[in-house]
């Protein structure tokens, strides 16, 4: 089987938004998949991997923004060379489209070609926080065969902004890699990690440490991060007396994120609206219990464990509650490693290539898709 893998260069090459494309190719490919890889934009590919690239104007540099109308305006002008290069493709043997990201990979949909689309978190907040990106979305999920996306909450937020039922079997995380990763030994404290922006709630995690000091439990907190809520950050935690508690390490690289991770009791995520959070699911590989928000979503809502994550309402108090729930499980570190190491299988890019050869055949089985 030829599968023709479509993504934005621009996620591709961020790391945590989007380089697990290139374990999914190479695990597709060791199952025999005749693997094409066609990149929207600019983005390095890895030297083991051979990717076409069709421009997509200034597309990539607003992806994950509210800016509806230039995201799908550059999408619209990079359409007739996407479609052109992907006809290419399906004349020299593409069976099936694997397109990741509706807007504007979505556009590749050729009538009469299995196209199987997977929708990211960006895609659905921009179909959340406007009608001109809802109405496109609409037109433009209808062209898959099949329609997957990488978590429950995204899953049920894309079905209610576009009326397309998306099953739980269409609804599956893409690879996270786990073979650098050590098990926690603890001893680090509370640990955020992630850009310091409104919608990241990191002051609740500075809240949290103050309910626990109060409690004679003093807790540290590192917050690896930053962006434009460090300073109000740093003035809440002077104003609640936590500040001898709290460090500010700034941006974390992906290397450094995972050094913190192997000294982290907890990680806290109260952000609101999450996807699929990478940190999240790195942090519960490591053996790290995890506490997050009911409205955040991200790996947790609706799949988490007991012994590895908690979802409460965000507040300090809440999520203090939650941490002394957490760390008081008896014989928790060795039931939170077993616990992890389930979850780096299921995770494994061999894993999820075999749910992408589901979908593939499904695509091929199902009728052209309908296009409007």
């Amino acid at each position: 089987m030829q599968v023709l893998l479509l993504t934005l260069g621009a996620a591709a090459g961020a790391g945590e938004a989007g380089g697990f494309i290139w374990s999914l190719a190479r695990a597709l490919r060791d199952r025999g998949v005749d693997i094409r890889l066609l990149v929207v934009g600019d983005g390095d590919v890895p030297a083991d991997l051979h990717a076409r690239r069709v421009a997509a104007g200034l597309f990539g540099q607003s992806l994950g923004t509210d800016h509806a109308f230039r995201v799908l305006s550059n999408g619209v002008l990079s359409r007739r060379a996407l479609r052109k290069v992907v006809a290419e493709e399906v004349a020299a043997g593409a069976r099936v489209i694997h397109a990741h990201w509706v807007f504007p990979c979505a556009g590749a949909a050729i009538p009469g070609v299995p196209l199987v689309l997977t929708a990211h978190g960006p895609d659905v907040r921009l179909m959340e926080r406007s009608a001109l990106a809802r109405n496109a979305g609409r037109r433009l999920v209808r062209r898959a065969s099949v329609l997957t996306t990488v978590s429950l909450p995204l899953a049920a937020a894309l079905q209610a902004a576009t009326g397309v039922p998306i099953p739980p079997e269409r609804v599956h995380a893409m690879p996270v890699e786990s073979g650098d990763l050590q098990w926690s030994t603890g001893g680090g404290g509370a640990l955020v990690l992630g850009p310091l922006t409104p919608d990241a709630r990191t002051s609740l995690a500075v809240e949290a440490v103050a309910c626990l000091a109060e409690l004679d439990q003093p807790t540290k907190l590192v917050i690896a991060g930053d962006g434009p809520e460090r300073g109000r950050l740093q003035a809440l935690a002077a104003r609640r007396g936590v500040s001898s508690l709290v460090r500010f390490h700034g941006e974390a690289t992906a290397a450094q994120a995972d050094a913190l991770l192997r000294t982290a009791d907890v990680l806290l995520d109260p952000a609101v609206g999450v996807g699929f959070a990478r940190f999240q699911t790195r942090a519960i590989m490591s053996g790290v219990p995890v506490v997050a928000c009911w409205d955040g979503g991200g790996t947790l809502k609706g799949s988490g464990s007991a012994l590895l994550s908690r979802l409460v309402l965000p507040s300090g108090e809440a999520i203090a509650d939650a941490v002394l729930d957490l760390l008081g499980v008896s014989g928790g570190q060795e039931l939170r490693r077993a616990e992890g190491a389930v979850v780096r299988t299921q995770l494994d890019a061999r894993s999820v290539a075999s749910h992408c050869m589901h979908w593939y055949e499904e695509a091929l089985a199902n009728p052209a898709p309908h296009f409007d």
